[in-house]
């Protein structure tokens, strides 16, 4: 199916061509309604990036990517009072079996797999969940293995790996975080600032001294330190600037003698 009219006529041609004996056949889609949207493809892109995955319960699973393996937690994202919350996890775990082995295939999600589903009392509710999964499971094409959930709740899943994941293809490293998924604070940043500032006075003599680093930071300084500023100033004799620079990331900075 392709919404292209003159890649349609190719496409046409090239089957009839090449692979008549396949019965194979091309559908011009010729809607109002992007095709990705009439067919919710564009939704589950979207999903694709996404770290946090909610579910209808309220329940939501989150995904996190390292070297070694993929983790995926599954959360009831509300607490329902002790009279229902056995069944509210359940039903919660049951809901994220069939979103986990979904967005699996989904993303191409190969290696080694851990899933932290949400604690449950009977062994009962641990198996149904179990046997959930490994129904789920058997749609992939790919060779899939899931083993008994655990004691704490957690069930190890391997799957063959057969190229990059869905994710790796779409995204690439934050330069901010280089990956990491967070950034130091702002009270972080400012006094790695202060102490190489005051680093920077120590070695070099100098009258007036250049600090450039984000916005955030600067603003921070100004509010919350401005005195350390001023006892750096009159300690070593010295003007020190503060500049802001909006394309400085929060953890970049750079001190240097003012020109």
């Amino acid at each position: 199916m392709v919404d292209n009219e003159s890649v349609y006529l190719k496409i046409k041609e090239f089957l009839k061509e090449y692979l008549p004996e396949k019965g194979c056949e091309a559908i011009y889609f010729n809607e109002k309604d992007p095709i990705f949207e009439a067919f919710g493809i564009e939704i589950d892109i979207a999903k694709l990036t996404q770290k946090k995955i909610w579910l209808k319960s309220g329940g939501y699973i989150v995904f996190d990517y390292t070297e070694a393996l993929t983790v995926i937690d599954v959360n009831t994202g509300r607490y329902l009072g002790k009279k229902d919350l056995e069944d509210t996890i359940l039903r919660t775990n049951l809901e994220a079996v069939k979103e986990i082995a979904y967005q699996i295939r989904l993303r191409n999600i190969g290696g080694i797999i851990v899933v932290d589903f949400i604690d449950m009392e009977h062994k009962e509710s641990k198996e149904m969940v179990f046997q959930t999964l490994v129904e789920a499971l058997k749609k992939d094409r790919i060779k899939t293995f899931a083993y008994p959930i655990s004691e704490i709740g957690l069930v190890q899943i391997t799957r063959k790996r057969t190229r990059h994941n869905i994710v790796d293809m779409l995204t690439e490293v934050c330069p901010n975080c280089d990956g990491a998924g967070y950034t130091k604070s702002r009270y972080t940043v400012c006094y790695e600032v202060l102490r190489e500032l005051l680093s920077f006075c120590r070695k070099e003599e100098v009258k007036n001294v250049n600090v450039y680093l984000a916005p955030e930071v600067a603003s921070f300084i100004y509010e919350e330190e401005k005195a350390s500023i001023e006892n750096i100033e009159n300690t070593y004799e010295t003007k020190v600037n503060i500049i802001a620079k909006p394309e400085f990331s929060i953890n970049k900075y750079h001190v240097e003698k003012a020109r």
